[in-house]
């Protein structure tokens, strides 16, 4: 029957996946030996149970005992050295290490062949490379600033003070200079005053240190003298007392003579410090009433220092004197106002134009203002006082002026061409004051432009003037329709005036 057909075949196919249990049986003689040497092995390494103890070893089952897992395969023999398997008394796999059987789960992420990473992990979670480290390692160590500051100098600091002590003035100068040109950049009198403190200085030479500040002023300009002024002020209240002061002071006047053929100004620099020192109480007015007279008796060597002294106590009896001496070095050109500032280039061209000409004078004053920035302001100036003018000798002194000035870069191109910019913004509003405005302005621009002043860029931008054209500006001497009958009207009422009074004259007599 077809039914007893499919039956028989399902068992027949069945049978072929049964394993066969006398194949299995009937082993090699070296598989045998090997479990022997297995068994035997691991019955040396196990411990036997104590008489009386029950044994908590799971029993082994059926196919554990022939040495087949669950689905009647052979067990596979594992070369690892922690990981073999291992034939029980009864023929069934175990492992050598009890503890690494009691891990193998099936969940467990350890691997089964006893292999892996042998690392041990630190614990809390602050080892190893790359990790943030435990709570609280991000906090600051405190240290104890009390303790650091009672602790003594090292020996170490002990020899580097006395190595840094300066015994002689050309040491303190060489020490000194360098701080005092950087002071002059930032302007922080702190820091020298720190930087004093900081070093070893021999008591009896402490007084050079005004000496230094003032000589290394001679030679700069009057901004950087005042900032002297202020330092010395300063260190009048940190450092220096008023003898050492006095003490300076009178080594000054004393060189007088030698400092005078390096800077030629020098007497009336060292007044003007001397004075500056008695407003700034770093020195009593006495002073100079005993330095005179002290001068005075010490020869024809001692002119300088009388003449100096004398210009001080001049400088300080005046009405004022003390109020004003806080302006002794001017006031800085970045400080100053516009207006001032104005007028005071005016002026300087005002003196250059009625003088011989002299050139050099006029740009040592331009620059003591100390504002290039502002220099396109005396462009300006220049081109409308030339304007104003309208000589011949002006317009002359005017271009050798700004020449010489852009070959010695006092005033540079950007200067100029602005200078010449706002003249020609201007030209609108000049010419109702000046009214050949145009005529002058490309005049001097043209000269200007062949000197090689200003680029020929900064002539072509010239304005180009939309408007009427008077007589003045050298129009021919032509007078326009509407002025003509303006002059015949006047005249006409000049005429009947004049017949009006003659009758009346003659009906009173």
């Amino acid at each position: 029957m077809p039914h007893n057909e499919s039956t028989s075949s399902k068992n027949t196919n069945a049978d072929a996946r049964r394993p066969d249990y006398n194949a299995v049986r009937t082993r090699s003689n070296e598989e045998t030996e090997v479990d022997k040497l297995i068994q035997q092995l691991s019955t040396e390494e196990t411990p036997t149970p104590a008489a009386g103890e029950e044994s908590h070893q799971p029993q082994p089952t059926r196919l554990e005992q022939k040495g087949l897992n669950k689905h009647g395969m052979r067990h596979k023999i594992s070369k690892g050295p922690g990981a073999a398997s291992v034939a029980q008394s009864g023929g069934a796999p175990a492992f050598l290490n009890a503890k690494k059987e009691a891990a193998w789960t099936k969940n467990s992420r350890r691997p089964r062949n006893g292999y892996g990473p042998k690392t041990a992990f630190k614990k809390g979670g602050a080892g190893g490379k790359g990790v943030w480290g435990r709570l609280g390692d991000e906090m600051d160590y405190e240290e104890d600033m009390d303790a650091e500051a009672e602790d003594e100098p090292s020996e170490y600091d002990k020899q580097q003070a006395q190595k840094e002590e300066i015994t002689t003035l050309d040491a303190l100068r060489t020490a000194l200079t360098p701080v005092l040109q950087e002071y002059f950049n930032h302007g922080k009198s702190a820091e020298v005053t720190r930087f004093l403190e900081a070093t070893s200085i021999k008591p009896a030479l402490a007084p050079m240190v005004a000496y230094v500040g003032v000589v290394v002023a001679l030679d700069k300009k009057a901004a950087q003298r005042e900032m002297t002024s202020h330092l010395l002020a300063d260190l009048y209240e940190a450092l220096l007392n008023e003898q050492q002061f006095e003490a300076a002071f009178s080594q000054l006047l004393q060189d007088l003579p030698d400092l005078t053929l390096d800077c030629p100004e020098a007497t009336d620099v060292i007044a003007n410090f001397t004075a500056r020192a008695v407003a700034d109480d770093c020195l009593a007015p006495k002073f100079l009433e005993s330095s005179l007279e002290k001068m005075r008796g010490a020869g024809d060597g001692a002119q300088p220092a009388v003449k100096a002294l004398e210009k001080a106590r001049a400088m300080i009896n005046m009405k004022h004197g003390l109020v004003r001496l806080d302006n002794v070095w001017g006031v800085a050109g970045s400080t100053r106002p516009v207006k001032q500032l104005i007028k005071k280039m005016h002026q300087i061209l005002k003196e250059y134009m009625a003088s011989s000409g002299d050139v050099n004078e006029a740009l040592r004053s331009l620059r003591e203002l100390e504002v290039p920035h502002f220099h396109h302001e005396f462009v300006y100036e220049t081109a409308l006082i030339t304007m104003e003018d309208g000589s011949d000798r002006v317009f002359d002194l005017a271009v050798k002026l700004l020449k010489v000035a852009s070959e010695e870069l006092v005033l540079t191109v950007d200067q100029l061409t602005t200078g010449f910019h706002r003249l020609y913004e201007d030209l609108i509003d000049i010419v109702l004051d000046v009214p050949n405005a145009y005529t002058a302005t490309e005049k001097f621009a043209t000269q200007c432009q062949k000197e090689g002043i200003i680029p020929t860029a900064v002539l072509n931008e010239f304005p180009t003037r939309g408007r009427k054209r008077y007589v003045s500006e050298n129009d021919g001497g032509a007078l326009k329709e509407d002025t003509v009958a303006v002059e015949e009207f006047r005249q006409r009422v000049a005429s009947n005036a004049a017949h009006i009074e003659e009758e009346e004259e003659s009906d009173n007599e």
